[in-house]
């Protein structure tokens, strides 16, 4: 047995489910907040037009002549239409909480007013009735349909309780009245079915631009993150887009983070017009739809990593051009890997072939100093060659000790606590000051910043001039941006303009005792871990200084 309750949902669902059905609407769809704002204020607005206009008109009637003047009640009424009018329209421009429940008042205000002055004006009430059709339009845009389905059987029940209750002249004809029902239903079926189809499209829009965000940032963050440089450039030729490698590669003095507005690049562009005139014209004067490659050589710099960069355009074709800027020297440093992971066999087996015969020169002058007498006229000759085999035996360590080395094992060090345990290890004797104002951290191989250092350290203590007061050596260690510097300062004399140029060739040395592959291994020790020496002269004093990136924990 049904009870009435389950009749009026069956009926309900029923009609529900038609209505969806219709409306080809899956799923009831609510408009935007700001939508919500949007039409709503406007809809306040053209409820006060209205109000207004009724006050105009009630008022124009008073003095008429033609028809009987309105009633206090109408004019009551009118007035009071009016102020809630204005106090909604104020509320709603000035409160955005809540949004949909003060347009239900609204709509029921609006209901209300129309409902009473239906009866007490003298206007048709056909006109007055039409008025329905904008509030139930725009309810049933902005709020849902469990809200705006009981707003419509009202004002269907008001319209018949004037047409039974009402008749006069003015009144609805049984014609005019159903068509009115069926445009109001039809009028409501429509804008909700209209509001669905643009709210899904909204919603469509906000997604489909959500996606495109989160790819530009994607795009964005994987640009910033390169290990080569980037340059975008648009089809004026402006740039519109840098990477922080861009900004170290070039020395741009500016944040590349911080690149994003149109007067912080111009500022960049003016910067690349100065420094780097040579690149600006190349890019500005080859076809933007042509790859091509510009080998583009920096000023030299002591505090730089890299001093040659490779320049390849991409074209973007209607869309501008992508310039990739690529470290010469980092390419070396990956070569140099690859040689010190190469030479291990080889050299071990040469050295092992030299060494059998080397021990044999060695071992015979020695046994020859030792039975030779002062007075013996070939000493000096057996010393020659027995100096000559340390030296020969030593240039082997020294190419083993490269040849040996593997990919560098890189770790964390924190080079304050690290240079002070490497300080009291190789050279507790020694007055050497260490010069750490905070904490730093690099990447980098121990085994091969030992051996750097205990090169660079032997160097500088081999030519420093012992000053009083003053420490032989001074390790200073300083930061500038994501650069670090390790300096070996020595009182020494330095090295003569001519060779520093020659400085860290393989055998190259200024030192009877030398091997000439002290400062060559160090060298290509610091470009295994991506990092360079320099050398350049301090307050007067000699300087060599090892260029590295720091670490980030």
């Amino acid at each position: 047995m049904y009870t009435p309750h389950d009749i009026y949902r069956y009926i309900a669902n029923s009609v529900k489910t038609s209505w969806f059905l219709f409306a080809n609407v899956a799923q009831e769809s609510l408009a935007s907040d700001t939508r919500v704002r949007q039409v709503g204020l406007t809809y306040s607005i053209y409820r006060l037009t209205i109000a207004i206009f009724l006050l105009l008109a009630s008022a124009a009637l008073s003095k008429s002549t033609d028809v009987s003047p309105p009633s206090v009640f109408e004019l009551v009424l009118v007035g009071a239409y009016v102020a809630l009018s204005l106090v909604l329209l104020t509320l709603f421009y000035l409160l955005p909480k809540r949004a949909r429940h003060q347009l239900l008042f609204g709509f029921v205000l609006d209901i209300v007013v129309l409902a009473f002055y239906n009866n007490h004006s003298p206007i048709s009430h056909l006109q007055i009735a039409l008025l329905y059709m904008i509030t139930i339009s725009a309810s049933f845009m902005l709020l849902p349909l469990s809200w705006t389905t009981p707003l419509m059987l009202f004002v269907l029940s008001t319209i018949t309780y004037q047409k039974t209750f009402h008749n006069n002249q003015d009144s609805l004809s049984n014609h005019d009245y159903w068509l009115l029902m069926i445009c109001l239903v039809a009028v409501g079926f429509l804008s909700w079915s209209i509001s669905q189809r643009l709210t899904a499209a909204e919603i469509a829009i906000i997604k489909h631009t959500q996606e495109l965000e989160k790819l530009n940032l994607l795009n964005r963050t994987v640009v910033k993150n390169m290990v080569n440089g980037v340059l975008v450039i648009d089809t004026d030729r402006n740039i519109i887009m840098l990477n922080k490698s861009a900004e170290n590669l070039l020395r741009l003095p500016f944040d590349a983070d911080k690149c994003d507005t149109p007067a912080t690049l111009t500022e960049v562009a003016r910067f690349l017009a100065k420094e780097h005139r040579e690149l600006l014209q190349w890019y500005r004067t080859i076809d933007p739809e042509i790859p091509a490659t510009l080998h583009y050589q920096l000023t030299p710099d002591h505090n730089s990593l890299s001093d040659r960069l490779r320049i390849n355009n991409k074209p973007l074709y209607s869309h501008g051009q992508l310039l990739i800027i690529e470290d010469i020297n980092r390419e070396q440093s990956h070569a140099q890997m690859m040689k010190l992971a190469s030479l291990g066999e080889l050299s071990a087996s040469i050295a092992h072939e030299i060494r059998n015969p080397l021990g044999a020169i060695s071992q015979a002058s020695q046994l020859l100093l030792e039975t030779a007498d002062e007075t013996d006229i070939n000493k000096e000759f057996y010393e020659i060659i027995f100096n000559q085999t340390r030296r020969v035996n030593n240039i082997i360590e020294d190419v083993l000790s490269l040849s040996r080395q593997e990919a560098p094992n890189q770790k964390v060090i924190e080079l304050k606590s690290w240079f002070g345990n490497f300080v009291t290890q190789h050279y507790p004797k020694a007055l050497i000051d260490i010069i750490a104002p905070k904490p730093i951290t690099i990447y980098f191989d121990p085994n091969h910043l030992e051996q750097i250092m205990v090169n660079l350290m032997n160097n500088a203590l081999r030519h420093t001039i012992h000053l009083f007061g003053e420490a032989d050596v001074t390790i200073m260690i300083s930061k500038k941006g994501e650069t670090v510097f390790i300096d070996v300062i020595d009182n020494g004399e330095g090295v003569p303009e001519s060779d520093i140029p020659m400085l860290f060739n393989p055998f190259f040395t200024t030192s009877k005792k030398g091997t000439g592959l002290g400062l060559y291994l160090s060298q290509s020790f610091s470009e295994a871990n991506n990092a360079k020496i320099r050398y350049l002269k301090i307050n007067d004093k000699s300087c060599f200084r090892l260029i590295v990136l720091h670490h980030n924990p």
